[in-house]
């Protein structure tokens, strides 16, 4: 990433800072617009080393981890664009191109999952390209999901334009979205629910008791008489998840607990860019990826990862 005058942390994901993935962009232009210029580097962080295990060019759409460290990545990779799929091995990681989730038709553009075996992609694409060749498609950028994990996928309609997705198998997920699409699939199909306002919902939670909550500059959670808001406006949200029986709330002034329908300081005066929940609590600002819920506080700076 040296060789490019920007750089960035993009996404944040693993257990700890010694068992975690840190991936980063570099481009010529500050605000990587340019992206047929830009590239990006999967860095290992493991037992106080890091290390990349993965490049490619562009920019890279989404990552998720699941607890066994099996990486899900969407981006161009050696193959082509799509879901690359790693798996740790003795000599490092396997890694798979999942062309199935990445044909010329659609294209995957996120990735969740809530176990080794629920894992969700979905995005989009041109189903059907008009019988006339001078003439645009008849159906754009139509939503598309798939379902499934390592190799084995099923592909359905998607539920919208989705930006969040939650839940606990694939009998019961919720997805959030733009204009404040709320959907929820119960086996079969997406039906689509009233959500709390037709701002964009980024993020979604799905706690242990089946509390749900969403959250896109406000956090919102589901009653039985509709969304009520939590708490007050926090600007921009950078992330919500779920740690040590908490469900926290990442912005740049600070991480938030969320108790009910109040919201509380967790870690005051500290800007959470990007969050991840494992094993401790993983979070970046502008210059450092910190850890709490060890022996000891500790931190990397970004510096460091991004000469890798």
């Amino acid at each position: 990433m040296t060789t490019h005058p920007y750089t960035r942390l993009r996404f944040l994901k693993g257990r700890s800072l010694d068992d975690g993935f840190a991936l980063v962009e570099g481009a010529d232009d500050e605000r990587f617009h340019d992206t047929e210029f830009m590239e990006w580097s999967l860095i290992r962080l493991f037992q106080g080393k890091h290390f990349p295990i993965l490049t490619g060019i562009g920019e890279a759409d989404d990552l998720w981890v699941s607890p066994a460290g099996v990486v899900y990545l969407i981006a161009v990779g050696p193959e082509g664009y799509g879901l690359h799929v790693g798996t740790p091995a003795e000599t490092g990681y396997v890694w798979k191109w999942r062309v199935v989730v990445g044909n010329r038709t659609t294209y995957i553009q996120h990735i969740w999952g809530a176990s080794e075996d629920v894992v969700v992609g979905w995005g989009g694409g041109i189903l059907d390209p008009s019988p006339d060749p001078t003439l645009p498609p008849v159906k754009l950028d139509l939503p598309t999901c798939w379902m499934g994990g390592g190799d084995t996928w099923k592909e359905t309609p998607g539920p919208g334009w989705a930006y969040g997705m939650g839940g606990h198998d694939f009998a019961n997920l919720i997805a959030v979205g733009s204009d404040g699409l709320v959907a929820h699939w119960d086996g079969k199909t997406w039906k689509k629910e009233v959500g709390p306002s037709l701002m964009n919902l980024i993020h979604v939670q799905v706690l242990p008791n089946g509390e749900i909550y969403g959250a896109s500059g406000r956090v919102f959670r589901r009653t039985e008489q509709g969304w009520k808001e939590v708490g007050e406006h926090l600007g921009t949200i950078y992330g919500l998840v779920q740690w040590q029986g908490r469900l926290l709330v990442a912005t740049g002034h600070g991480i938030y607990r969320v108790e009910g329908d109040t919201l509380s300081v967790e870690r005051p005066y500290v800007g959470a860019y990007l969050i991840a929940a494992g094993e401790r609590l993983l979070w970046a600002d502008e210059g450092h990826i910190y850890e709490i819920g060890g022996p000891t506080e500790r931190s990397i700076p970004l510096a460091e990862v991004f000469q890798d």
